[in-house]
């Protein structure tokens, strides 16, 4: 695992640079968050933390199996890699359009259904004290839920500073250790990768004056990605 802190630090250091350039240009007043009576904050913020996240993510992964630092399974780099521009393209038309709830929950479930059915990630079984139940054709219907009910609880929390990315990183931190003992290296990198993307984020959401918000592009992100990797390590 010692191998994997220069990409874990590469990612923070990605995310950051492009967080500083995205949001000195035009594109930040199209992802902007208006302050409102609801709102804690007073001056417009740019919620561009997602795409950082993101981008960061997708050139560091394809990167390091391109030029065969890693060698991560094709099918679970093909899932994660269109997990990301998925959510990248459908978070952006929520962040600049806010789509409804109703358009939402349908991105949300078309993506979990590719996930499940055509990369084939899914529970098929759940452990109950010291028996094991099959789940059958439901796995794949618990799975597709399961997808989307992290992503939504992801969403849920992000109206604290620190606070989504932050579970995100436990999170992601507890689906490695879980992987790295089960000698399962793919999901391990990609957690490392995650986890620093976040943290190069957290370094100006946690600012006054260049404050960046996740927006619904990195919430959902981190939630999906979080749903996938437990299929991983389950499958």
């Amino acid at each position: 695992m010692l191998a994997l802190i220069p990409w874990l630090v590469a990612a923070a250091l990605l995310s950051a640079v492009l967080l500083n350039i995205l949001s000195r240009t035009s594109l930040a007043k199209h992802f902007a968050d208006m302050p409102g009576h609801r709102k804690v904050h007073e001056r417009v913020v740019p919620r561009l933390g997602g795409i950082g996240i993101v981008l960061s993510f997708l050139v560091l992964i394809t990167t390091a199996q391109t030029f065969g630092f890693w060698d991560i399974s094709h099918r679970f780099l093909l899932s994660v890699v269109f997990t990301s521009l998925f959510i990248l393209v459908a978070g952006a038309f929520d962040d600049t359009l806010s789509l409804g709830y109703r358009s939402k929950f349908l991105l949300q479930f078309l993506l979990a259904g590719i996930v499940v059915c055509a990369f084939g990630l899914h529970f098929d079984k759940v452990s109950l004290f010291t028996a094991d139940v099959s789940l059958g054709g439901l796995g794949m219907v618990v799975s597709i839920f399961w997808m989307v009910g992290l992503m939504n609880a992801i969403n849920l929390i992000d109206g604290i500073d620190g606070l989504a990315g932050g579970v995100a990183v436990v999170g992601f931190a507890g689906v490695a250790a879980l992987a790295f003992g089960a000698g399962d290296s793919d999901p391990v990198a990609v957690c490392a990768l995650l986890s620093g993307a976040v943290l190069g984020f957290l370094y100006y959401n946690f600012q006054d004056r260049r404050k960046i918000f996740l927006g619904d592009t990195g919430s959902q992100f981190l939630g999906a990605m979080l749903a996938l990797l437990t299929l991983e390590i389950h499958d």
